[in-house]
């Protein structure tokens, strides 16, 4: 995983970002990607303060996404690379997504 930009503060403070074009949303600082990113800047950097952030290109705002949910973002990580050793594929349909997938009539769900 990569981050889209990772900045060094003189202080010492790494700021990992994803950029992204839309606008702001309350639910993107929940997806798990951002366990992720935080995860792999203090395996990186593991003396550092690290703040990871959602960078919105069209308002120029970065805005820092809480560590709190950390622990659970990165189980749904684990839980899936577990389920693939397994071979568990699960389908997990979904009304919106499911037409516009290309394994939509191959799946089953």
């Amino acid at each position: 995983l990569t981050p889209d930009r990772v900045l060094m503060r003189p202080d010492g403070t790494v700021r990992v970002q994803r950029i992204l074009t839309g606008r702001e949303s309350e639910s993107e600082p929940r997806k798990p990607i951002y366990g992720l990113l935080r995860r792999g800047a203090q395996q990186r950097y593991p003396d550092a303060n690290v703040v990871v952030e959602t960078s919105y290109l069209a308002t120029g705002n970065a805005v820092s996404v809480s560590e709190k949910k950390d622990t659970d973002r990165i189980r749904e990580y684990e839980d899936a690379i577990k389920a693939i050793e397994l071979g568990v594929f699960t389908p997990l349909p979904d009304g919106q997504k499911c037409p516009t997938c290309p394994f939509y009539f191959a799946c089953g769900a």
